[in-house]
């Protein structure tokens, strides 16, 4: 999907608030209003959104959260009903970037990649988030889940640097 230039306005109206506190009650609130600044700009309905924000961590390790489970219960990508999972990328207090990618293509490169043996973690929110951790390219790598050899290939290269 592809997005037209943002003002500064409506950037700004996407990720309103400054996050400050790390707890999942502020993490629920933080991503129910990104999903509706996000809807409101696509012009489109909130339910069709499930949005992961991505602050700080992704710059120093690369990597991005894909959540599994919350608290031993399924959550995030297993349970979402949106039709677009939106991973929005902020460096302290600015959005960076966001990436829209339909729900069901990332359910396949989940699928994929856990059945090719990458394992997920426990993280987040005081370890009580169980979820996939990738590379971010991964979000944005058609080859990666439409060719099993190029998955394969990324499985290996994961696999070593672990």
């Amino acid at each position: 999907m592809c997005l037209p230039n943002f003002t500064k306005e409506a950037i700004t109206k996407l990720m309103s608030a400054p996050f400050t506190k790390y707890d999942f009650v502020t993490d629920l609130k933080y991503g129910t209003d990104s999903e509706k600044n996000i809807a409101n700009i696509l012009g489109l309905s909130s339910k069709e959104f499930e949005v992961k924000t991505e602050r700080n961590w992704w710059t120093r390790t690369g990597n991005i959260a894909i959540e599994l489970e919350y608290k031993g219960k399924p959550s995030g990508i297993n349970i979402t009903e949106a039709t677009y999972w939106v991973h929005a990328f902020q460096d302290k207090e600015d959005l960076f970037c966001f990436v829209i990618i339909p729900v069901k293509i990332l359910k396949k490169i989940v699928s994929k990649l856990l059945a090719g043996g990458i394992k997920s973690k426990m993280v987040g929110d005081g370890n009580n988030s169980k979820c996939l951790i990738i590379k971010k390219e991964i979000l944005l790598n058609y080859n990666i889940y439409t060719n099993d050899e190029n998955l394969e290939n990324y499985l290996q290269e994961y696999k070593a640097t672990q």
